[in-house]
């Protein structure tokens, strides 16, 4: 292989003082390159670069005996065994002794061919003379040292391409802006990949129903198949990322009710549960969601199938008279927001769930999903998005996370129907029932890092 190189600097002199074709001389008065070629050490001499005036790199500047007929040229680039100038770092094929070498230079680097043995050595411009030389002499072969000779040539591309003294200069600041990335990065990518797989199982839900022209109500047992296979989805990654459990199902009463659960930051823990409960009891269980939800765009044949509805007080009690469960959390999205790891209920004077359970006469089961605030969370509260969502009821704050804790879901005792107790009264019950839970399952304040061991635990959180 011939390899055009680009020689910056001056060589180190070999051992002794002397190479192979006689005394080594100094360098050049003016030129920072000088021509170099495997098979001879050559240095334009100081006598031709005065008869040039100073241009250490031409013809006269080539030591005696010097089978090269090149000229440094501009940009001090010399061709192996030619004089032409190519572009810089151009490799050709060059043969010697029946042997193809690979030669590269990288800045200041030097390329020597062992003399009669076709093997190249690269010596890097940084080296001492006595180093160089004895990686000559250990007279290592080019194709062994390819890996080397390519990171050298790799170095020196950065180097003139992205200026790396100016990396090194701000090598700091560099490395504080890629971690503040990563971070920002690690802290968002679930929250958004969990928004990803939702739209994509709604575009799945639209195939289904386009390939199988199903026109039938989405809440109609032939949508069953399709929410199976969005349910055991749904299923696989909760196992896998957050080892979920359900307990307490048997508390679930065979005909309606209204389960009661605390908001979290993202309730992803309450999409583990609808997609359990359907996996093992067949059961479709009613959602009421907060009204920015119907505004987001895409999403509605997905909350159709899935029983998500706007929770006004005739649609709960129709869904419950006939016989549906239908779950709502009374904190809502303030909650989710403005609650924090100390779980805190935030229902405010929302009253309006145990009002339908007694015009409904069905029971309330409070539930709640253990680490969901460690899983995911939000900024600490400030005034100004407080006042924010208050006055749009919108939620402009972004959650945050995504943890592979451990999720486990507890549904209560239900709170039977009981004709002389009073709105109020129902309320403060079913609070007390969710606080309760919260108390039992849940380590306060919560903490990241038990959560994370909780995923090694077995033995569920009694005490």
């Amino acid at each position: 292989m011939e390899v055009w190189v680009r020689n910056r600097g001056p060589a180190p002199p070999p051992r002794g003082g002397r190479g192979r074709h006689g005394a080594y001389p100094g360098p050049g008065p003016s030129r920072r390159g000088a021509p170099y070629c495997c098979g001879q050490v050559r240095r334009a001499g100081e006598e031709g670069g005065r008869r040039r005036g100073g241009g250490g790199g031409g013809r006269e500047g080539i030591a005696r005996g010097s089978p090269c007929r090149g000229d440094g040229g501009p940009c001090g680039a010399v061709r192996m065994g030619s004089c032409e100038e190519p572009s810089l770092g151009q490799v050709h094929e060059k043969r010697s002794s029946g042997l193809s070498a690979l030669c590269a230079h990288a800045k200041g680097g030097l390329c020597a061919e062992s003399r009669g043995m076709g093997l190249c050595h690269f010596l890097p411009g940084g080296s001492s003379a006595s180093e160089g030389w004895d990686m000559i002499d250990r007279r290592e072969s080019c194709t062994g040292q390819i890996p080397m000779t390519y990171l050298s040539y790799f170095a020196y591309v950065l180097e003139e391409w992205i200026a790396v003294e100016y990396l090194k200069k701000y090598f700091f600041h560099i490395v504080i802006i890629s971690v503040t990335i990563s971070a920002i990065l690690v802290f968002f990518i679930v929250p958004l990949t969990i928004l990803f797989f939702i739209y994509l199982t709604n575009v799945l839900l639209i195939i289904y129903q386009r390939n199988g022209e199903v026109k039938a109500d989405p809440l109609s047992d032939v949508w069953d198949s399709a929410r199976k296979t969005v349910a055991s989805f749904w299923d696989i990654y909760a196992r896998i990322w957050h080892g979920y459990e359900l307990h307490g199902v048997e508390n679930l009463p065979e005909g309606p009710g209204i389960v009661v659960y605390y908001h979290g930051a993202i309730p992803i823990d309450y999409l583990y549960f609808l997609s359990r409960l359907f996996l093992w009891k067949k059961r479709l269980c009613l959602s009421v969601a907060d009204h920015f939800v119907f505004r987001l765009p895409g999403l509605k044949l997905l909350l159709e199938v899935t029983g998500v509805m706007p929770g006004t007080r005739e649609e709960c009690l129709s869904a419950l008279k006939n016989g549906h469960l239908v779950s709502i959390s009374p904190g809502g999205v303030r909650e989710a927001l403005f609650s924090d790891e100390s779980y805190q209920l935030m229902w405010g004077n929302r009253k309006g769930f145990a009002q339908v359970a007694l015009d409904a006469k069905v029971p309330i089961i409070p539930m709640y999903t253990q680490n969901v605030r460690e899983g995911y969370r939000m900024f600490k509260e400030r005034r100004f998005f407080r006042q924010l969502y208050e006055s749009t009821r919108l939620p402009f704050t972004p959650p945050y996370g995504g943890l592979p804790v451990k999720f486990r879901t507890y549904i209560g005792e239900p709170i039977p129907y009981d004709p002389n107790i009073t709105t109020d009264e129902l309320v403060e019950k079913t609070k007390t029932a969710v606080q309760a839970l919260i108390k039992k399952h849940q380590t306060i304040p919560g903490s990241i890092w038990k959560a994370l061991l909780d995923r090694f635990d077995k033995h569920c959180k009694t005490n």
